[in-house]
């Protein structure tokens, strides 16, 4: 079992950190829109149609059909 060294004395402690790697900054930073069981993989705030890929399959979405279900179009 590998331990974590102690942090320093009066190194500040932040709750979400749980001794493995740091969490991937670009995670909190990509476009909220969903389509039916996808997410767009974009960067927050990009131009154009959305897109996603997932487990080798791919889609891209425009705006109007954010936050529907496919069935539903």
């Amino acid at each position: 079992m590998h331990h974590e060294p102690a942090p320093e004395p009066g190194t500040p402690h932040r709750p979400h950190d749980v001794g493995g790697p740091p969490s991937d900054p670009v995670v909190r930073d990509l476009c909220m829109s969903v389509f039916d069981r996808w997410r767009c993989a974009l960067a927050d705030g990009h131009e154009g149609l959305h897109a996603a890929e997932v487990e080798g399959s791919s889609t891209s979405w425009n705006d109007a059909a954010s936050g529907r279900r496919l069935r539903g179009l």
